[in-house]
């Protein structure tokens, strides 16, 4: 089907128009409340319904009655102006105005593939010493760093847009390689390109840096670029490898655990790929504490170590002068050592004084900007794009515009908006602070747009679209999601599965964007009614986790028992790492575990490298438990039972395919999940 480019087409004045007539219920109604006349109201929807393809409402003699599709259009119509309407609030906010911790953010290969026989290395080396770790993107956790909650980020060197100041370090290569279950049938032989059309493909989202490089592969490689099933989580990734026959292509460290385990399975792409350097980011302008030093120097040990058993190749071949020099003035290339800011400079100043007359004109001019009239979505995309490209040349070239036009759209929107977006300079653009907030909007009014199209495409067509799942911790990483997309590509092969694993909060407001279709997980109970329906489907109690074979489970574990053993925990800013942390209180434990992390797949790697236990929800890592490689056992006291299933919003109507996953996630949990939890019970 043609797209039907709703960002360039579609105007906010049509989506006031379709609010206000199913408000209204009457073409008569709705024009009196828009101030226009009804021709002029009928034109509008004509319009709509012809940029669409679909008809939104059926008239009758008493008014107009929304359709199927007018209903979810209607829905996210009012989320697009709910966006706008809080983005014109937040715009006129602008207007008036031996021992320690090491807190280390980390990509996720580095996560699961380094940071495990790290940690318990150091713990050997220094046991004194505590480690606080949170995984995310390289964006995300570059201003933690710069901010100082964070003393070091490890994981994959990218070239930074600007010179940011941070010295990197570059210790190992990360290349991308096939991944598959051991004894698939794709080892047989060498594999070729033709090899890889024969299975679906797992790939990680393109919202991830590495998702995008992945996606240049698969262009090179000639291979269908729509793969079946994408996920943010590599938990979930290597569950569906572990129990399918699709392949992923990832960075060979990814899943490093479970190659050495030989549960998983690598070969090299049939096309040479990029050797993806990886190693440090530190600040220059701190002083490393000495938790600090002792970290970074066992990290660099332990790297030579993985670099001299052939898993990895290193960055720097050799111990050579010259070789060494090259790799600092490639650093120095990508900003690595620059530690200067461009400030005082006449650019600057320029830029001062136009933001003084910004103001100025603010302060003469205190009328509403009407964002809903003057506002283009076509100007959405610009900043998008723009943000995303860091450089008006670059941004020209990916919105197929000219660097003119691209310049006239921006200061259109700023005169519109009544604020600077972007700081120019001599390499590209930067967003203030406004213009971060903006493009945030930005990207939720493009995300509802992209998520309609879908939508619409889906009543087309009923056995097809695509369902953008929230998953909290437990239900990506256990069998819970694996199982239902599994079974869901046997019954619906034509249906599409985007998956976003996160925290409650982070998900709930994207499931009330319209960006996620429903979550799966833990139920909490709201702190406000949030108008969105919860079925309870299983409950994930939380017990011991540790690996199989480990001392504790010679007997009936006591509270004495647990106090022999290192705790790995999740992060107190997780709301499982805060139920968990009542119950280590409740046992009477000290709390202060020498390691806390957000990412599953760093505590499930550490639980199979070491004696450490864990006290984790019984689900999370059920796969792992299921084949052996764990093993739970109850907790000395009683315990919540942690209610868990779907949260669905309830204001809209539920696309086909979205009623086609929870259909099918309901029947497993009842054949499948029960069953296991039985089993699990009677093995404790």
């Amino acid at each position: 089907m043609a797209r039907r480019y709703l960002d360039q087409r579609l105007r906010f004045s049509l989506l006031r128009a379709v609010d206000a007539v199913e408000a209204q219920g009457s073409l008569v109604k709705g024009s009196a409340t828009l101030g226009i006349s009804q021709p002029a109201l009928t034109n509008n929807l004509q319009a709509l319904e012809d940029i669409l393809q679909r008809r939104l409402f059926d008239r009758h003699s008493r008014g107009v009655i929304p359709t199927a599709q007018g209903k979810m259009f209607v829905g996210v119509a009012r989320r697009i102006l709910a966006d706008l309407h809080r983005l014109e609030e937040d715009l006129d906010e602008y207007v008036s105005p031996s021992s320690g911790t090491v807190a280390v953010g980390v990509l996720p290969v580095a996560a699961a593939g380094v940071l495990p026989g790290l940690i318990a290395r150091l713990r050997t080396s220094h046991p004194n010493i505590k480690i606080r770790l949170q995984q995310g993107r390289t964006t995300d956790l570059v201003p933690l760093l710069a901010s100082g909650e964070l003393d070091l980020i490890v994981g994959r060197l990218y070239e930074p847009a600007l010179l940011d100041g941070f010295k990197r370090e570059a210790l190992w290569s990360e290349p991308i390689a096939i991944f598959g279950r051991s004894g698939h049938p794709i080892f047989s032989e060498a594999v070729r390109a033709e090899t890889l059309r024969h299975y679906d493909l797992v790939l990680p989202t393109l919202g991830q840096r590495v998702g995008q490089e992945i996606e240049h592969l698969l262009t090179k490689l000639r291979l269908e670029t729509t793969a079946p099933l994408r996920s943010s989580s590599y938990d979930f990734i290597r569950e569906v490898l572990s129990a399918t026959d699709s392949i992923a292509i990832m960075p060979c460290l990814m899943l490093l655990g479970d190659l050495l385990r030989g549960t998983l399975r690598t070969a090299p792409l049939p096309i040479p790929v990029p050797a993806r350097p990886a190693g440090l980011i530190l600040p220059r302008d701190r002083m490393a504490p000495p938790a600090v030093r002792a970290f970074v120097q066992c990290l660099r040990s332990y790297i030579s170590d993985i670099v001299a058993s052939g898993v990895t190749p290193s960055t720097i071949s050799g111990d050579s002068t010259t070789q060494r020099n090259d790799t600092i003035e490639e650093l120095k290339r990508c900003g690595a050592f620059c530690g200067q800011h461009l400030t005082g400079t006449s650019k600057q100043q320029k830029r001062e004084r136009k933001d003084a007359a910004f103001k100025d004109t603010r302060a003469i001019r205190a009328t509403r900007r009407y964002l809903h009239q003057r506002l283009r979505l076509s100007l959405l995309r610009v900043v998008d794009v723009l943000e995303a490209q860091g450089s008006l040349v670059k941004g020209s070239a990916a919105l197929g515009i000219s660097q003119p036009t691209l310049t006239k759209n921006l200061q259109e929107l700023e005169n519109i908006l009544q604020l600077r977006l972007f700081d120019r300079h001599s390499r590209g653009v930067i967003p203030t602070a406004q213009g971060k907030m903006f493009v945030e909007a930005a990207r939720r009014i493009l995300a509802d747009l992209h998520r309609l199209e879908e939508g619409l495409d889906e009543y087309a067509r009923p056995s097809s679209g695509t369902v953008a799942v929230g998953a909290l911790p437990g239900a990506a990483a256990g069998v819970v999601l694996p199982g239902v997309i599994a079974r869901l590509r046997t019954s619906h092969p034509n249906i599409k599965v985007r998956l976003q694993q996160g925290l409650m909060t982070d998900l709930v407001r994207q499931l009330a964007s319209g960006e996620l279709d429903l979550i799966v997980g833990r139920l909490y109970e709201p702190a406000l009614p949030d108008g969105f329906t919860r079925e309870v489907l299983w409950s994930d109690p939380i017990s011991i986790l540790a690996r199989s074979g480990h001392p504790i489970f010679s007997e009936t574990v006591r509270v004495e028992i647990l106090r022999h053993y290192d705790l790995v925990l999740p992060t107190l800013n997780q709301r499982v790492g805060q139920e968990i942390e009542h119950l280590v209180a409740r046992l009477g434990l000290e709390p202060t575990a020498p390691l806390r992390s957000n990412s599953d797949t760093v505590i499930r790697e550490v639980l199979c490298a070491t004696d450490s236990i864990s006290i984790m929800p019984r689900l999370a890592f059920l796969g792992d438990v299921l084949r052996g490689t764990l093993r739970t056992a109850p907790l000395p006291i009683p315990v919540p039972t942690r209610p868990a299933g779907v949260i669905l919003p309830n204001d809209s109507m539920i696309p086909p395919a979205v009623r086609a996953l929870v259909q099918c996630l309901r029947r497993y949990i009842s054949e499948i999940v029960t069953g296991a939890e039985v089993a699990m019970a009677a093995a404790e």
